[in-house]
């Protein structure tokens, strides 16, 4: 991570907000309207800054890095983290994509073309989730920016604009995205930690690692009983089963837009400190994404009026206490970050980064 002091510093935060920290001390929340206030305070140190958001009670989704021309002009993209790569300060987490990537150099100085490949695979999907989960907050802040530059801010409103395709698009591909990472782990899995007792199985996908590994081993294996429960639909601690059924539910079934009887974005307000507010967007998930799918593919979703407001009733309490996209974005990505770190130490090869002199240059040419 860049922690250079002359760098301009952009906070992605849940509900589409920015907080904007150019080289100083000054910090301005992005954007403002409500009171007619503009939100800007002051930062006692470079290496404060993510505590203080935290402080005023801001949920970071990640933050990005701009630390050249090119970068301010959108030649090249930002240097970007996400929240579940950043602990309390600017301190990165372990760098999962850089350690499976040196994985699969390792292995592939080693002639281990099985490992290379797999290693590869992981580092690209755990990059694309996290620009798949840039993307999601940037399909918010457009959403949240348009509308308070048009005046049109309502907090409690019930929203969709042009703008609003965006996010459920964005949403769609951070959750196929993640499942093709969390298939991959699936493998690695198979291959190098229930390799001595299920060498002969067939797995690539988290579904078969449950029924054919996972099932039998929860009893005996501790870090399978963890897995077991994460892929247990009626689990609390089901999270890997959840974000299964949000990614059948939106590649198998029906887009998420039409998921349910009505599905609107929450224009909210987030409190910043005792007496202020700022401009928020929230896209609440359906509850049971499971049940969804299962019901639509019996056939019509609703086959009467009446079914349809019975329906429509229940879609509205429930979005009530619904979880917003975006933060349920971040968690299965900090998740299956932890998870992709955890395998690591199960590598037989360990991660090498490369380092290349002049004895791998093979030929020197001059450029006409």
């Amino acid at each position: 991570m860049n922690t250079c002091k002359n760098v301009v510093r952009e906070a992605h935060l849940l509900g589409g907000l920015r907080a904007i920290n150019n080289p100083g001390s000054e910090v301005i929340i992005f954007p403002n309207i409500i009171h007619n206030k503009v939100a800007i305070f002051n930062i006692p140190s470079h290496d404060s800054f993510i505590k203080v958001l935290r402080n005023l009670g801001l949920v970071l989704v990640g933050i990005d890095f701009y630390s050249s021309p090119e970068e301010i002009e959108e030649i090249w993209p930002p240097e970007w983290y996400s929240f579940s790569r950043i602990i309390s300060n600017n301190n990165p987490l372990h760098d999962s994509v850089r350690s499976w990537s040196n994985i699969s150099f390792h292995a592939y100085t080693e002639q281990n073309y099985c490992l290379a490949d797999l290693a590869g695979r992981i580092s690209f999907q755990l990059e694309a989730c996290e620009v798949r989960l840039r993307h999601l907050s940037e399909s918010y802040h457009i959403e949240l920016y348009s509308l308070c530059k048009l005046q049109k801010f309502e907090a409690g409103k019930e929203i969709k604009t042009l703008n609003s395709f965006n996010i459920y698009l964005a949403v769609h591909s951070f959750l196929v995205e993640s499942c093709s990472l969390r298939d991959y782990l699936a493998e690695f899995m198979r291959l190098y930690v229930f390799h001595q007792k299920y060498g002969n199985e067939q797995v690539s996908t988290m579904g078969a690692l449950r029924k054919k590994i996972l099932k039998k081993e929860h009893e005996y294996d501790a870090f399978a009983k963890i897995l077991y429960e994460a892929t247990d639909p009626d689990s609390e601690d089901g999270w890997l089963a959840k974000l299964g059924e949000y990614r059948d539910l939106v590649v198998h079934s029906v887009p998420l837009a039409q998921a349910s009887t009505r599905s609107f974005l929450v224009q909210k307000l987030s409190h910043l400190g005792d007496d202020k507010c700022l401009p928020s967007i929230a896209l609440p998930l359906p509850a049971n994404p499971g049940n969804i799918s299962e019901k639509r593919s019996k056939g019509i979703y609703v086959s009467s009026f009446d079914e349809w407001l019975a329906a429509l009733q229940k879609d509205a309490e429930e979005s009530k206490l619904a979880t917003d996209a975006l933060e349920y974005c971040c968690l299965a990505n900090a998740n299956l970050t932890k998870l992709a770190t955890d395998l690591i130490k199960y590598s037989p090869i360990k991660p090498k980064t490369p380092v290349f002199t002049k004895e791998d240059i093979i030929e020197m040419r001059t450029l006409a």
